[in-house]
Parts: C-alpha cells; sequence; structure tokens
C-alpha cells in the first residue's frame, strides 16, 4: 500500500515536472526567436544610423560653411560697406541706424506624425510639412535692413510610424508545483508582434503567483449520510445500515473517523416481527447450491444435507406474478479422486484432484433441480471449496442472466481444504459481484479458526450472509426452520403468501402482475405522480372508482395510474389462486416500467 501511494506520487510529479519541462522548452523556443529577431533588426539599425550619420554630418558641414559666409563674409561686408557709404549722411547717420532684428524660429505641428514610405536614402522626399514662424523683435527704420520672411515650410514626420508590441491573452493558471505549504502557479502569453520604430516595448511574457499555501495536515471530508441499506432479513429480526463515506481523504498528520465509529457508521434494527413460516423466494436471481459430499461430513451426515436442500428448494419459485424469478444449479463438491494432469501443469505434476461436479446446470425447472439433488453420490474427498466457487464461476458463464442477482450457497460442515486456493477464488468472484451466502452445519465455537475463515469468504457484511447450525443433530430437528432461516436471509425478495392474502383482504386490493398490465393498451387516468406505496395508490384507485390500478417502477417510481380493466368477482378469485401465472382475459402488455393491480370488487366480499 505504502509502495503504490509512493508510485503515484512520484508518477504525480514526473508529470507535472514534464509538463513545466514542456512549457519552459516552448518558452526557450519563443526567447530565441524573439533575439535572433532582435539582431537582425538590430544590425538594420545600425546600418541605417550610418547611413544617417554620413548624410548628417554631410549636410551640417555645408550648412556650417554657408552660416559662416553669411555671417562673417556676406552681412557684415555689407554692414560694413553701408557704414563707411553712409559716415557723412547727414539723413541716415551710421549710429543711429535700426536694422530688423527677429526672434528665434517656433516650430508648429506636422501634417503627419509619421511616414512609412520613408527611404533612408531618400530622407527629404517623405513625411509632412511643419509651418515655422518668427516674430519681430525690433522693427527697422528707414535706414535700416528691412525684416526678411517671418514664416517657411520644412519637411516633418520623415520616419516611420511606432508599432507597439501585441500580446496573445493570458494562459490559464499551472497545476501547482505543490500541494500544500506553498507552491508556485504561472500562466503565459506569447508575442504576436514586436515594437518597432519606438513603439511600445512588449510586457512580462509569464507570470507566477502563490498557490497551495495551507498546511500540509488535513483531515478528512466526509460525504452525507447514505440511506439505510435494505433490512438484512425479511422477518425475525435483521438490521439495516448506513454510513458516510470518505469525500476528500486526510493529509500529512490530519485525522479521520474510524470506519465503525459513530461518526461515520450507524445500525439499526428492522423486521422485527416473526416470519409467518410460509415465506418463499420470488426474486430474479441465478443461484448455484453448493453441497458438500466430503469424507469429513460422513454419509449419515451427507444425507441430512441433501435432506435440508431438498426442504429448502421448495421455498424457491421459479415464476411469480407472471414474470421468470429463480434459476437454479446443483453443485457437489468435496470430490477426492485423482485423475491425470493436464499437460499444461509440466511433466512433474501426474495427478490432481478431481474438480468438483456440475450436476445440474441453471436451469427454471425444479423437477430437474430435485432430481439432481437426489442422485447426488457421497465422494468422500477432501472439503475443497475453491473447487466449488471455481465451477460455480463456469456456470454463471455458461448459463447467467444479465438481468438475474448472480449467488453461490455453499452447505457445508465448514472445515475446508487449501484455503489459499479457495481465498483466490473468493476474490475472483468478489471482483464480479457474486454473492456468497453459508449455511455452516458443525459444533464449533463462532470464534473458531474455521468460522473466522467461513465469515471472510462470506460476502460482506457476513451477518447477513452465514447461518451456523450447532451440528447436524440440530438441522436434522427441524430442517423447515433452517430453511426458512436461509430463505430470509439469503433471498432478495422473499415473500410470504399468507400475509399476502391477509393483506388482500384488508386492504382490498391484490397484486397481480409485475413488468405489464391487462386492460387496453393506452390508458390516461393518472392518479397521482408521488405515491408512496400501492396502499396509497390503491386509495386513490377506489376514489376514482377503477376497478385496477397500475403502479410505476424503476423511473416511473411514484406514478400511480387508474386500470381501465373491468374486475369481476370470479376473475379477481382467479388472480388470488394462479399468483405464480396470471391470465388476462384481453392481453397483457409488457413495460418493465409498470406493476398491475386489482381492485377487490364487492361482489367478491
Amino acid at each position: 500500500m505504502v509502495f503504490e501511494e509512493m508510485k503515484e506520487n512520484f508518477n504525480a510529479q514526473i508529470r507535472m515536472l514534464t509538463a513545466a519541462k514542456a512549457r519552459f522548452q516552448q518558452l526557450l523556443a519563443e526567447a530565441r526567436s524573439n533575439l535572433a529577431a532582435d539582431r537582425a533588426e538590430l544590425k538594420e539599425k545600425y546600418t541605417e544610423k550610418a547611413k544617417l550619420n554620413r548624410q548628417y554630418y554631410r549636410y551640417m558641414r555645408a550648412c556650417k560653411k554657408r552660416i559662416q559666409w553669411i555671417m562673417y563674409q556676406d552681412m557684415c561686408a555689407i554692414k560694413v560697406v553701408r557704414n563707411a557709404v553712409l559716415v557723412n549722411s547727414t539723413k541716415c547717420k551710421a549710429e543711429t541706424i535700426q536694422d530688423c532684428d527677429l526672434d528665434a524660429w517656433v516650430k508648429h505641428s506636422c501634417t503627419v506624425s509619421c511616414d512609412d514610405s520613408c527611404d533612408a536614402n531618400l530622407p527629404f522626399k517623405c513625411g509632412g510639412w511643419a509651418q515655422m514662424t518668427r516674430t519681430v523683435v525690433a522693427a527697422p527704420d528707414q535706414c535700416g535692413i528691412k525684416c526678411p520672411a517671418l514664416s517657411k515650410f520644412i519637411r516633418c514626420g520623415q520616419f516611420k510610424c511606432p508599432i507597439n508590441c501585441e500580446q496573445s491573452r493570458w494562459s490559464g493558471w499551472s497545476k501547482c508545483t505543490a500541494d500544500c505549504e506553498g507552491g508556485l502557479e504561472s500562466h503565459t502569453r506569447s508575442t504576436l508582434f514586436k515594437a518597432k520604430h519606438g513603439g511600445q516595448q512588449c510586457g512580462t511574457s509569464e507570470e507566477n503567483q502563490a498557490c497551495n499555501t495551507g498546511s500540509c495536515d488535513r483531515n478528512c471530508r466526509l460525504m452525507r449520510w447514505s440511506r439505510y441499506s435494505p433490512c438484512s432479513v425479511a422477518c425475525g429480526g435483521g438490521f439495516q445500515e448506513k454510513q458516510r463515506h470518505v469525500m476528500i481523504p486526510t493529509r500529512g498528520m490530519g485525522k479521520c473517523p474510524k470506519e465503525k465509529s459513530r461518526f461515520r457508521y450507524r445500525k439499526r434494527q428492522c423486521n422485527t416481527h416473526s416470519c409467518n413460516g410460509d415465506e418463499i423466494c420470488i426474486a430474479k436471481q441465478d443461484l448455484v447450491i453448493a453441497v458438500d459430499g466430503s469424507g469429513s461430513v460422513r454419509e449419515n451426515g451427507f444425507k441430512i444435507l441433501k435432506s435440508y436442500t431438498k426442504t429448502l428448494l421448495k421455498r424457491y419459485q421459479t415464476k411469480y406474478f407472471g414474470e421468470d424469478a429463480m434459476k437454479i444449479g446443483i453443485v457437489l463438491f468435496g470430490n477426492g479422486v485423482l485423475i491425470p494432469a493436464p499437460a499444461a501443469l509440466g511433466a512433474g505434476a501426474k495427478e490432481i484432484v478431481s474438480p468438483a461436479l456440475n450436476k445440474q446446470g441453471l436451469t427454471a425447472d425444479m423437477t430437474k433441480v430435485n432430481k439432481a439433488v437426489d442422485d447426488l453420490p457421497f465422494k468422500k474427498g477432501f472439503t475443497n471449496m475453491a473447487q466449488a466457487f471455481s465451477m460455480a464461476e463456469k456456470m454463471f458463464i455458461l448459463g447467467s442472466r444479465k438481468s438475474a442477482q448472480q449467488s453461490v450457497m455453499l452447505i457445508t460442515d465448514g472445515k475446508p481444504s487449501f484455503a489459499f486456493m479457495t481465498n483466490e477464488m473468493v476474490q475472483q468472484l468478489d471482483d464480479k459481484n457474486i454473492m456468497r451466502y453459508f449455511v455452516v452445519v458443525n459444533n464449533q465455537g463462532p470464534n473458531s479458526d474455521a468460522m473466522k475463515q467461513m465469515k471472510a469468504w462470506a460476502s460482506q457484511p457476513w451477518e447477513t450472509n452465514l447461518i451456523h447450525v450447532q451440528g447436524l443433530e440440530m438441522l436434522d430437528a427441524d430442517t423447515e426452520l433452517w430453511a426458512e432461516r436461509a430463505l430470509t436471509m439469503f433471498c432478495p425478495m422473499a415473500y410470504s403468501p399468507g400475509v399476502a392474502t391477509y393483506e388482500e383482504k384488508i386492504y382490498g386490493y391484490a397484486h397481480v402482475k409485475d413488468s405489464g398490465w391487462c386492460g387496453d393498451k393506452k390508458w390516461s387516468n393518472l392518479l397521482g405522480k408521488k405515491v408512496q406505496d400501492a396502499a396509497a395508490c390503491a386509495a386513490l384507485a377506489s376514489g376514482a372508482k377503477a376497478e385496477s390500478f397500475i403502479l410505476g417502477a424503476f423511473f416511473r417510481r411514484g406514478w400511480c395510474y387508474g386500470g381501465s380493466m373491468k374486475v369481476d368477482a370470479a376473475q379477481y378469485k382467479k388472480w388470488q389462486a394462479t399468483k405464480a401465472n396470471p391470465e388476462c382475459p384481453t392481453k397483457w402488455r409488457s413495460s418493465m416500467l409498470y406493476d398491475f393491480y386489482a381492485m377487490e370488487p364487492p361482489a367478491a366480499v
């Protein structure tokens, strides 16, 4: 168990690390791709910068030369000559002449903000225009230099438009790196378009946050109480159980109530009324009865077990309420005959114990079943229950019904051989949901090793699936009593005809057929959708003056319809007398969702 837990834990870590590795590899590939693109763009920018620098320096050298010529040769020469000419002037004296003086140029907004058609080789043939203006600081007099133009237009926006970075939406948060005591979870996003030409740069492509910061010690969390299980017996006093299953298990040093503690398990008595004594089994069940014919039973004891089996068979019905019920098979185990070993076992194995005997396959013919029991021979061999379970499993494969409950009943003295093999077979049957019932006849105490073994092999809880008879003498003294106990405990649907007859007289209705109804093909007299049981539906049918009613089952449980079938006294009494295979005066309409009941007519009283 510890190994499996550690294995699952390590496998979970491997899966988590594999997913993280794949994510990081994706991020690494994206980062490498971005790095290559950045290097290519950087190289292109360096080339463009070198071109622009050469053009800038060449143009600026020409500008500086022109400015120097204007300032120190052109303008200055003109002013020197003018002052020399006007030195003796009486109208425009040189010292009083006021030339035009302007402030600095002011650039206004550009007609375009950018231009993607710009070529680095032709920087002045793209972009837009921006107006440059300047104002007069000092106005010239009539002798001074006049003001030049106060406005002009220059090129602007001679660069490509900036492209902002565009990223995908954030992915979902990854699995937390730790189940408790704090871990990290992350989510990522990829870059769809990188920023260019001075656009807004990309944000982070991965974010992390803390998760599962709670303590590793966690108490278990329980589910709600289940419903009480069906009563373990039909009469004579049984019990019902309900429990709370673990929804979230403990972790670390957390605590959880034990499985049988009062916080998780409740038990109460049920069906405490005495058995009527005439109970029969009408369940849809495939039952294999395995009779112990081993030497430990002895010949007289074997006869008692056969007699008990015949008594028990009288209580099983193969058809009731018009539907198939029991199918029964007979197996004899305890065979001690040695037979040649099959070749598959190798040359070392020469002989093996012969298997259990299939004396009668699963059948609804009770005549054949009873004859098979009568013909059972006393084998005097080993109490090899593994053989009985193996043969029963084979019989289920060959002739069991899909919708029937599969069950094995062992009638034995409870002195098993080959316990290991039996354990293996019990596990196989348990995996296939095959019920295991035991009628153990011996004088051993309830806490003996043999009885503990029987309790472990019976379906759990063993209290509802094992009967211990204190010796063959006690079984032989009253086989009817022990047959009644076995049937009311092991049969999923025990039925008392005596009680049913009494209830029919008291409540005024009779159960006629399962999975069908008698009457018209369609009926629409719906009396209720939340009817608790047949008695409540009968009360509604009586109020509606219906002579029959149909009660829903399975997905239609609780639905009650008034039937269209007219029931007279003769028909009612006939249905009371023929429960196994009732006849319909018109035609039975089959449906697994509805059962048919007849109301007692006034004339039948």
